[in-house]
């Protein structure tokens, strides 16, 4: 129009509606784009916001051997980055896409209204943006899919080697897995160059339609200008509408990048979601009391680890109500996966656990989590206060429930001369807690929890000086409860009711320790190098 008016074919009057049309048209989709943002941000992030949550609350449902398996680096990269590609395609394409759609349909009308010939001369363009966008999909789908696993792997190496780089640190292996690390993170990076460079050819095949599609556009309007059938401000406007195609076909084709991106992110998701959790069955003999002393019976349970190979084989077990079983071993031998296959965190291959008489899997996750709770030498201290810590075990706890359960445990004294006794700031950015004082959080949450069966996983072998210390506590929380005790220190299996040595996923004897003593077997060795081994280091 612009060119028309200079070349005299339209008056100057048209110039002025011109620049009041292009004022008008940036100022409303300015308008509309702002709208569209802050929209787009509400909607998207209270969406994603009820996925993690939905997500995060299913994963806590989930066995604990599932988790093990996949690692838990791979569920945090799920929860994390994974939400983030999905959020960054909610927040920002579908705002993109519509305004990029109705630049693209607009300008298309444009030149059809110029001549429909400008519009099919364009048109030269779309077969090989559309070959070019079947290839790219082809060709990235398999390396984002590849690129999300490989983000949860570098993620697990990470928390892996944090989480146990005291142990690490001692028998020197830093080194090796540094490497692992490395590696895991160089083929993320190297994944990361491969989506690259099928992005470049992607986008640089787009420049070639452009170039296919402008210069079809120039010739018709050569053609059509020669022989008078539009004028010279037309062929300009066709090629200036055709160049303004170009940022927002980019920008929808390019969309596709970031949905592949997001898709790969919520297939993940959604594949957390599927993995099935224990059901929530209300039977009657639901109504028991949770607090009371429970019998378990083991029948022929046979767990396999991560690989498949047979952890527990064919092992069966009978305690009974209020009775204490401390299981014995060395490492390797299946103590810890029988104590977390009785407190349901471990799936099994066959054989069934029995809590008074009722599978486990036939109880409601609530009902076993009020009946069987356990505590590892792996303690974890939660960033807030104290109070906010132990509460996580019983909510409505108060402070004078708290201080009862820390004077059960011998543990008041320390935590009132804090400044600010309950109320300080523990974990992360809060005061550091010693070993002990670390053990002595997680035994007043077992008492206040207050569950009729107790397993203590090594739960007082973290520090040999107040190891006593702890063991008088946690002989305290489980008084006239059924506990199973898998014993570090024999002193426990001395004290206990009966005694259950493992060796290589099986019971191999079973007995009181005077009676394993007697017999002079496995326990009976074990016991005389540990005592042996006790003696030497006092």
């Amino acid at each position: 129009m612009i060119v028309d008016v200079v070349t005299g074919v339209r008056p100057k009057e048209y110039f002025f509606w011109a620049i009041a049309a292009l004022v008008l048209a940036a100022a409303l989709g300015g308008v509309c784009t702002w709208l569209g943002g802050k929209f787009m941000a509400k909607f998207s992030e209270n969406a994603l916001a009820q996925l993690r949550q939905k997500v995060l609350a299913h994963a806590l449902r989930i066995p604990l051997g599932r988790i093990e398996k996949a690692g838990a680096g791979d569920l945090i990269s799920r929860v994390s980055t994974d939400v983030e590609r999905v959020s960054i395609a909610a927040q920002g394409g579908l705002a993109q896409f519509v305004s990029a759609g109705l630049s693209i349909t607009l300008t298309a009308l444009g030149l059809a209204t110029l001549d429909y010939r400008f519009a099919l001369a364009g048109l030269c363009a779309v077969p090989i943006q559309a070959w070019t966008l079947w290839r790219y999909l082809r060709k990235s789908a398999p390396i984002y899919t590849e690129q999300r696993l490989a983000e949860g792997e570098r993620a697990q190496e990470i928390v892996q080697s944090h989480h146990g780089r005291s142990t690490i640190e001692t028998f020197g292996v830093v080194a090796q897995f540094m490497s692992r690390v490395s590696a895991s993170s160089q083929r993320t990076v190297s994944l990361e160059r491969s989506a690259t460079r099928v992005l470049t050819i992607f986008f640089g095949r787009l420049n070639f339609a452009e170039l296919i599609g402008l210069g079809a556009i120039l010739a018709t309007g050569f053609f059509l200008v020669s022989s008078n059938q539009v004028s010279l401000g037309a062929r300009a406007a066709a090629a200036l509408f055709f160049s303004q195609l170009f940022n927002p076909i980019n920008v929808v084709l390019g969309l596709f990048d970031v949905v592949q991106q997001a898709g790969s992110a919520l297939t993940r998701l959604v594949g957390v979601l599927q993995v099935a959790v224990p059901t929530q069955p209300g039977l009657a003999a639901n109504s028991t009391d949770p607090s009371a002393a429970a019998t378990i019976s083991v029948q022929q349970l046979t767990v396999s680890d991560r690989a498949g190979h047979p952890v527990l084989h064919q092992v069966s077990l009978e305690v009974a109500a209020g009775e204490h079983v401390a299981i014995v071993g060395s490492s390797g031998a299946g103590k810890s996966t029988l104590g977390s296959a009785i407190n349901g965190d471990r799936e099994t291959d066959s054989g069934r656990i029995l809590l008074r008489g009722i599978p486990l899997a036939n109880l409601g996750e609530a009902q076993l989590r009020l009946s069987v709770a356990s505590v590892s030498q792996k303690t974890y201290v939660f960033s807030g206060t104290l109070a906010d810590d132990l509460r996580l075990a019983k909510p409505t706890a108060t402070d004078a429930d708290l201080l009862g359960a820390l004077q059960t445990v011998g543990a008041q004294d320390w935590v009132l001369a804090l400044p600010e006794g309950l109320a300080t700031s523990v974990g992360s950015g809060g005061r550091q807690l010693n070993a002990a004082q670390e053990q002595q959080l997680a035994l007043p949450r077992l008492a206040l929890v207050g569950p009729g069966v107790v397993i203590l996983d090594e739960a007082t072998a973290e520090d040999t000086a107040n190891s006593r210390d702890l063991e008088r506590a946690a002989a305290k929380v489980i008084q006239g409860k059924t506990a199973i005790l898998i014993a570090h220190r024999l002193s426990q299996a001395a004290t206990a009711d009966r005694v259950v040595m493992m060796s290589e996923g099986r019971i191999v004897e079973v007995g009181t320790h005077e009676e394993l003593l007697a017999a002079g077997g496995r326990y009976c060795t074990l016991w005389h190098a540990w005592a042996a081994s006790t003696q030497e280091s006092a």
